[in-house]
């Protein structure tokens, strides 16, 4: 329907979100956001980015099937090739993407990383440390990348995770984009 990120939704299902309180219409909105099947059907008043006229769109759920890693691509610098990759996602199917897009700008010759966390609200802390034992290549295999530690509410004991040994050389640099919902395992990323 030609949303773009970033674009505000004004109502759903013509429930004001801007000047209502929803209380009432909580299960509403609930169920437009999250619909618990295929085939549902709803409206949502937009207004796209940098402003312009609202415009209404109807979207239909349906099955999508995520890409957590893109837009993997590397710029030429005065410096030397720079890569980027996109990661939204710290999913299992994830992995298999992160060492194709470190192959693909390792073999591109990238040495500076750029990072893009601003949309990765996080997930599975093993796939976080797969990725940053990928990024520091074999440097830091087998140091310890992450510890939890449980308090008394939680039976399980402490659990550590270590870097593996990655093929290929360490970036020289990384830099990580952030934004309001890098959280989770991606902060675990940043900190590790």
């Amino acid at each position: 329907v030609g949303l773009a990120r970033g674009a505000r939704v004004l109502a759903i299902d013509g429930i004001d979100l801007v000047n209502s309180t929803a209380g009432a219409d909580i299960d509403r909105l609930n169920d437009a956001l999250f619909p618990s099947g295929t085939g549902q059907s709803h409206s949502f008043t937009v207004q796209d980015i940098g402003g312009g006229p609202q415009r209404s769109v109807s979207m239909t759920s349906a099955n999508v099937t995520a890409t957590p890693v893109q837009n993997t691509r590397s710029i030429a610098t005065a410096s030397g090739p720079v890569g980027y990759l996109l990661f939204n996602d710290h999913i299992a199917t994830s992995e298999a993407g992160l060492v194709q897009a470190i192959t693909t700008l390792r073999n591109a010759g990238v040495v500076d990383l750029v990072l893009d966390l601003r949309y990765n609200g996080g997930g599975r802390i093993s796939t976080a440390n797969h990725f940053a034992s990928q990024v520091v290549g074999a440097l830091q295999a087998g140091k310890v990348f992450a510890t939890l530690n449980y308090n008394a509410a939680h039976q399980a004991a402490n659990q550590s995770f270590k870097m593996t040994s990655a093929s290929g050389p360490a970036f020289a640099r990384v830099v990580i984009l952030t934004g309001l919902r890098t959280c989770s395992a991606s902060e675990l990323l940043v900190n590790g």
